[in-house]
């Protein structure tokens, strides 16, 4: 048997960046991920990491301070996987009641040859983009070539969890840590949980003449990608029981970009991912209380790229004596939901 610190399943964002935080710590790690049909919903995501809430888009000093740790973690990651994957943008808001500074007169003119306005867009930095794809492919690799990545997946029917550790295949560990997103509902040591599954529809857009130094928002969002491709989403849908694309989402979005855009565009794909958040989107963080070598790192909802950095951080800290608890994290709120489920 190869004995590591910590078993961790699941290699989306939380997995990868909780990995990367314990090996930096110089813990041994080995990381499951057996790569489904359907990739994670984080493969989906747009994107985007910033500070601002609601429709004012005002700066939360919490998620300030999270964001200046994503910054940190990224960029050095990039470096570590050798890929360029996390750059600064601006965002363009065609929406009117957020009080923001309306753009200048040169970069207006430049938008009406581009934009139906009626009203003059306003600029909201600073944002950032995380292409998650790249990101987590170049993870892969790397992890992969350092021994930390097994591509299969952890069956738990085999996993033997004791008190003094856990034990699955050939490998012996001190904890598991479980980062597998929507499949955590079907856990059996947090399956209980108040998750709240929903899925969402996103477009992949080519616009060939849309300059891709921006983030564009009026009712959807535009996300540049690679070659003039554009990520446009996205929906939230709560009660469903397919994961076929939504095509009369499809057609609306079609017909809000038409009154949107001036340039021509075509719409070159249709995916769907589902997404594990939970009520309030609180985040589940934390070990067992009755499983103590079994922990949680979940459910960061429609912030995650922003949140992930800090807590897997924090968790790391934790899981290594450094700290008592997570700044900020209503651990007893943890205890409770899982003493009620």
């Amino acid at each position: 048997m190869q004995r590591k610190d910590f078993i961790i399943v699941g290699q989306g964002i939380a997995g990868t960046l909780l990995a990367e935080a314990l090996l930096r710590r110089g813990c041994s790690v080995i990381l499951f991920d057996g790569r489904p049909e359907i990739p994670a919903a984080s493969e989906y995501a747009g994107g985007i990491l910033h500070a601002g809430v609601g429709k004012d888009l005002s700066i939360d000093p919490f998620l300030k301070q999270c964001l200046g740790v994503s910054i940190s973690t990224y960029r050095s990651l990039e470096g570590r996987y050798q890929t360029e994957c996390f750059t600064e943008q601006s965002m363009l808001l065609f929406k009117e009641g957020h009080g923001l500074a309306v753009v200048d007169e040169g970069l207006q003119q430049r938008l009406q040859h581009l934009f139906h306005t009626i009203h003059p867009p306003t600029l909201f930095q600073p944002v950032f983009q995380l292409d998650v794809v790249r990101f987590l492919l170049a993870a892969r690799q790397c992890l992969i070539h350092e021994h930390v990545l097994q591509e299969e997946v952890l069956d738990p029917e085999k996993l033997d969890v004791g008190n003094d550790g856990v034990a699955y295949s050939k490998f012996e560990a001190e904890r598991i840590i479980f980062c597998e997103g929507v499949s955590a509902m079907r856990s059996r040591y947090f399956g209980r949980l108040p998750f709240i599954k929903n899925r969402g529809d996103v477009l992949q857009l080519h616009i060939p003449d849309l300059p891709s130094g921006y983030v564009y928002e009026k009712e959807v969002r535009l996300v540049a990608r690679a070659n003039a491709t554009w990520w446009c989403g996205s929906n939230h849908q709560w009660v469903y029981n397919h994961l076929n694309p939504d095509t009369t989402w499809r057609e609306h979005v079609l017909h809000q970009l038409k009154g949107w855009l001036k340039v021509p565009f075509e719409i070159t794909d249709h995916t769907v991912a589902e997404r594990p958040t939970t009520a309030g989107q609180f985040p589940l963080i934390g070990m067992h209380p009755a499983y103590h070598r079994v922990g949680i790192l979940n459910g960061l909802g429609t912030r995650g790229l922003t949140l992930a950095p800090w807590y897997a951080e924090h968790f790391a800290a934790l899981l290594c004596g450094e700290i008592h608890e997570i700044p900020g994290y209503n651990h007893a709120r943890f205890l409770k939901a899982l003493q009620d489920s």
